[in-house]
């Protein structure tokens, strides 16, 4: 009707780890040739969609067996599992 099409494009970026320690989290957003980019926050609508806002990684240094990783906590953990940083800070995101 609207002419609209809509489509996932997947992408990579190299990113040194010295940056991921120095930084708390990583987010990403999109834009279309309009210019037009997603929503920094989730939103609602009356149906109980959300919408597809900016993706969001929380990050830390962590050491595991002697050894120093850059641990990525994604928002929300899958299917019915507990965790995720937003289940942590709510009203922060």
């Amino acid at each position: 009707a609207y002419e609209i099409h809509w489509t996932w494009v997947k992408f990579s970026k190299l990113v040194e780890r010295s940056r991921l320690v120095k930084s708390s989290e990583i987010i990403c957003r999109a834009w279309d040739e309009a210019n037009n980019t997603q929503p920094r926050d989730l939103t609602w609508n009356l149906m109980g969609m959300g919408n597809n806002p900016q993706f969001r990684v929380k990050t830390s240094e962590v050491e595991f067996l002697g050894k120093r990783f850059v641990r990525c906590e994604h928002p929300t953990e899958p299917g019915t599992l507990k965790g995720g940083w937003m289940g942590h800070t709510a009203g922060e995101w």
